[in-house]
């Protein structure tokens, strides 16, 4: 009897196993070559077909599965998998969901299909899909944190799609949209791009499309904001997420408003244009001495040029520059920095480990006290900050970087967090010295070719003037009785004189030999002097404390400058009929004040974006030079 029921209950077995299994040769050929799980279970829950790919992913060979049930092998009770094999089978309706397997430590998508005689199942390992999934949203969080902390717009563009999926919230304040109406528009490029700059949108994006991972792309281009206004925009990109065949689907885009820097290249173009036209009509005026004058000018034009290519290398340096970011964990003091990061502190990517007794050691040595203070601030009073300091990096190559972080709060309000971005500033300082440099040698030409011309002045010029003066005076003695030569003498003189004068008044102009030889107090006395007799204003200086040693023939020479460009000023601007001029000394410092009672200036407007005037640009720049 024992017998006749073994053999019995083998024989159901396997009846169980070839029930309902494909039988046609290019069905099992499919379904055993697909990568998916594909198994089929009968009303009893009985696996009657398995495929190879099943047995991979659950881990059981199919001899082991077939004639058994589901639950012998998945006892998983109460769980979503177990209602939707039963939804199936008793509702006869097709069922899909994920659902993190346990046992098998894998995410897998099911679709539960009805059958005749029970339901098939299929099911695809997607942890991998999942891992992703969650990598991108991790690595989306630490962008839009990123964002918050740097002074430009940061998105993430779909260059399928051609829409924004992300935009930080700078872009209101850069184009006047809020990030939910910027996300809401079908088209990202024809409402906001100038029509002429379509084009650089289109060729970016294609090549973006071809971009290998860390490749930048960057580009210039004008945007209309929702009021109407042309802005410059200045953009830096790079593939931020590939679809399933490693194409790039998405790209991350910083974007920074160069408006004012256009506007400043703009009206130096402008200032340079107008200095030109001066200089031609002093030439003009001063035709005989064209041969001297002309040298001036070229030199100038030269400096001017070597100014602009400093500028020029300046600006692409700005371009150029690379922006590191990273995280500090305070409570567990650990530290992790982005790959640009690594890079300004002059180490490959991964090849140390990020901490705080490392940054130190990075630090410049005469930095390094500052620093750890303003550190131990963040964490004392839990704040953001902002400092710019030196590095040395394992070459032994100096840096200057800017440093910016913002603090993270956890949900008791403690500090959790401090997020840091660093921008390398060393060429920005090095072009600003260098563009010091320049103007110091401009401007010492300047002196020396002023003095030359005065010298030619006095020697040629004055003397000439004298003898025609004393040429006049004998024709006047000799022939003045006759009738009407008399008057015509007269009038020549008259204008001898006149000469006489003007070419005195250039000389001072163009330097004084008293400031050289008696100081800026003597000589600025006799410029007073001699200005307001020429243009018929009076004037009156003051000195206080100037009876000390005398300052150096540097900053007295850009005091005497910035005297003789506000009284010019004065002369041809203010409608005034009283200037007082006060130049006080006290300790280290030199005070030079000049007040008139004329029509007056704004200063706001005078030194604004659109409307600097070149004279008052030269005597801050003179002052600058000096430390003033």
């Amino acid at each position: 009897m024992s017998k006749y029921t073994d053999e019995s209950a083998r024989r159901k077995t396997e009846r169980r196993r070839t029930k309902r299994r494909p039988t046609d040769g290019n069905s099992l050929g499919i379904l055993e070559s697909i990568s998916d799980a594909f198994v089929a279970l009968d009303r009893e829950w009985h696996y009657t077909y398995v495929n190879r790919a099943a047995e991979r992913i659950v881990g059981f060979r199919r001899e082991e599965m077939l004639g058994r049930t589901v639950w012998d092998l998945f006892p998983q009770e109460g769980t979503r998998f177990e209602r939707a094999l039963r939804r199936g089978m008793d509702e006869g309706v097709t069922i899909r969901f994920e659902e993190y397997s346990a046992p098998l430590a894998i995410w897998l998508e099911y679709t539960v299909y009805p059958s005749a005689d029970g339901v098939v199942v299929y099911a695809r390992d997607i942890t991998e899909h999942k891992r992703m999934d969650e990598a991108l949203r991790e690595q989306e969080r630490l962008i839009r944190q990123i964002a918050e902390l740097t002074p430009v717009v940061i998105n993430v563009f779909d260059l399928v799609t051609e829409r924004d999926t992300y935009v930080s919230s700078d872009v209101f304040t850069l184009l006047g949209y809020t990030p939910e109406e910027m996300a809401g528009m079908e088209d990202a490029i024809t409402p906001f791009w100038h029509p002429e700059d379509i084009p650089i949108a289109r060729a970016q994006m294609a090549r973006s499309k071809a971009a290998a991972n860390g490749e930048i792309g960057e580009f210039e281009y004008r945007v209309r904001r929702r009021d109407g206004e042309w802005r410059w925009l200045h953009s830096r990109s790079m593939p931020f997420s590939r679809d399933e065949h490693g194409a790039v689907r998405q790209i991350v885009t910083a974007t920074q408003d160069v408006t004012a820097r256009k506007r400043a290249e703009e009206e130096l173009r402008k200032a340079h244009e107008g200095l030109e036209r001066r200089v031609e009509e002093r030439t003009t005026r001063l035709s005989e001495m064209n041969t001297v004058l002309q040298a001036e000018v070229e030199e100038r034009k030269r400096a001017e040029e070597e100014l602009r290519r400093s500028e020029t290398t300046l600006a692409e340096g700005q371009r150029l520059t690379h922006t590191g970011s990273g995280v500090w964990n305070v409570a567990t003091d650990e530290v992790v920095w982005s790959q640009e990061m690594y890079r300004l502190y002059g180490f490959e990517p991964g090849s140390v480990t990020p901490g705080y007794e490392l940054f130190m050691q990075i630090v410049h040595p005469d930095d390094r006290s500052r620093v750890a203070d303003i550190f131990q601030k963040v964490v004392r009073e839990e704040i953001g900050y902002e400092v710019e300091f030196r590095v040395v990096r394992p070459d032994g190559q100096v840096r200057l970087l800017h440093s910016a972080g913002h603090p993270v709060y956890d949900g008791a309000g403690k500090l959790a967090e401090v997020i840091g971005t660093i921008f390398d500033i060393t060429e920005r300082r090095d072009a600003e010295e260098e563009r010091h440099q320049l103007l110091r040698r401009l401007m010492a030409a300047q002196e020396e070719e002023r003095r030359r011309i005065a010298r030619q002045l006095h020697d040629q010029l004055g003397q000439d003037a004298s003898a025609l003066g004393l040429i006049l005076a004998t024709l006047k003695a000799r022939y003045g009785v006759q009738a009407g030569l008399g008057e015509q003498l007269d009038s020549l003189t008259v204008i001898a004189r006149q000469l006489s004068e003007d070419i005195d008044y250039l000389v001072w102009e163009l330097r004084p030999t008293a400031l050289s030889d008696l100081g800026l107090v003597v000589a600025s006395s006799n410029y007073v002097k001699s200005w307001s007799k020429h243009f018929g204003v009076r004037a009156e200086l003051h000195t206080t404390g100037m009876g000390k040693d005398r300052l150096t023939d540097e900053i007295e020479t850009v005091l005497y400058r910035v005297l003789q460009e506000a009284l010019t000023n004065v002369g041809k601007h203010a409608e005034a009929d009283s200037v007082s001029i006060l130049l006080e000394r006290r300790s280290d410092q030199v005070s030079l004040i000049v007040e008139d009672n004329g029509v007056g200036f704004d200063g706001a407007q005078a030194f604004g974006a659109r409307r600097r005037g070149v004279g008052l640009v030269g005597m801050r720049e003179r002052v600058e030079l000096v430390g003033g």
